[in-house]
């Protein structure tokens, strides 16, 4: 089982949900895009890593749920999935939920696209029970 964990490729496929969206304007691209982008990388996220990225990616995404643009089932069920091809959900069943929760209040606080959607450069850290014991929070700056 581990053998095949780490012999499974890095870039893997999550089968895109059905969006509850009625119109198809340049708003609604975008939130369509930004779900699939961010359910690719959750699915796709390295052991050690997982867990930032589906706590980053819950959040940006629901930004767009708080403006109306997603709808949080649909964000709910890709996550989910996401979690668990990545073998999150599996591996660490109630961290991933506690991250899911966390990152879900802090995304709907702050309704509007995300500025650069989990980019390499962290614009806000994780709450202090994702980042590793004694590692010290990011400076911002």
């Amino acid at each position: 089982m581990l053998l095949e964990r780490l012999e499974r490729p890095q870039l893997q496929r999550v089968a895109l949900v059905t969006l509850s969206v009625a119109s198809d304007g340049p708003g609604d691209r975008y939130a369509r895009a930004a779900l699939a982008q961010e359910l690719a990388r959750v699915a796709a996220a390295p052991v050690g890593q997982r867990n930032r990225q589906l706590w980053e990616s819950t959040r940006n995404l629901y930004n767009l749920v708080a403006t109306g643009a997603l709808d949080h089932r649909d964000v709910d069920q890709g996550l989910l999935q996401a979690a668990e091809r990545c073998g999150l959900l599996a591996d660490e069943p109630r961290q991933t939920r506690r991250s899911l929760a966390s990152g879900r209040k802090v995304g709907l606080a702050h309704p509007g696209r995300p500025g650069h959607p989990t980019s390499p450069e962290r614009t806000q850290a994780p709450p202090p029970s994702l980042r590793t014991v004694g590692q010290p929070a990011k400076e911002r700056g």
